[in-house]
């Protein structure tokens, strides 16, 4: 994606559920290398919103459009954790979904164990894992392979300190080389130093979406 360029818009989406609009009117745009944080009460609508603009749910009226070129990621807030599998084994059949070889696959997989300070937990059942250690393992797949928009939902709750300043770093990275991120956090001070990453942020309160710019950010 060329630098600033538009990569996904909303247009008057609205998503009602059993008769309640979650999401009201909401008119969004986002370009390459843009930084958003998406802010609400809980409940307010953030993963909704997540998963209208991934494509992952669709809205009841209204469009949402993706440029044709765009890769994403996805990292949910939450995923079931009985799978049967070991860590590694986890990670390595996503990174075969994310299309690399098996040797690349291995590759990643093992930078991604020692990255996130996974490294001696590769045999260990991914339900045996410690909540903490789980949302790593989750966010080592969201960074599998480079892309042009990465969705995060709620990245920064149950992770520790050094976690928390390793995944800033790891998003501070991703906007350098120009990849959009959107994030829903119930609480933008989760996120140390939020100022320097996020260029806007989009409210959501009584379904309707406020945008707010953030002139304290870097630009890149």
């Amino acid at each position: 994606m060329n630098k600033k360029e538009k990569i996904l818009e909303a247009k008057e989406v609205y998503k009602i559920y059993r008769g309640r609009p979650v999401i009201r009117k909401a008119a969004l745009t986002l370009r390459a290398g843009e930084c958003v944080l998406i802010t609400g009460d809980n409940s307010s609508g953030k993963t909704t919103l997540i998963r209208l603009l991934s494509g992952m749910a669709r809205p009841t009226m209204g469009t949402v459009w993706l440029h044709p070129e765009l890769s994403k990621q996805f990292k949910p807030a939450d995923v079931e954790k009985d799978i049967g599998l070991s860590a590694f084994a986890f990670l390595f059949s996503l990174a075969k979904v994310d299309g690399y070889s098996s040797q690349e696959a291995k590759t990643v997989c093992r930078a991604m164990f020692a990255h996130y300070h996974l490294s001696g937990l590769e045999n260990v059942a991914v339900s045996k894992l410690s909540d903490s250690v789980y949302r790593k393992l989750m966010l080592a797949q969201a960074m599998l392979k480079p892309c042009d928009l990465l969705f995060m939902d709620e990245p920064f709750i149950g992770l520790d300190h050094d976690a928390r300043k390793l995944l800033f770093a790891d998003m501070m990275k991703l906007k350098q080389q120009n990849t959009a991120i959107l994030m829903a956090c119930s609480h933008r001070d989760e996120i140390e130093g939020w100022e320097a990453l996020v260029d806007k942020i989009w409210h959501i309160e009584h379904g309707e979406i406020k945008e707010k710019h953030n002139e304290g950010t870097t630009a890149l």
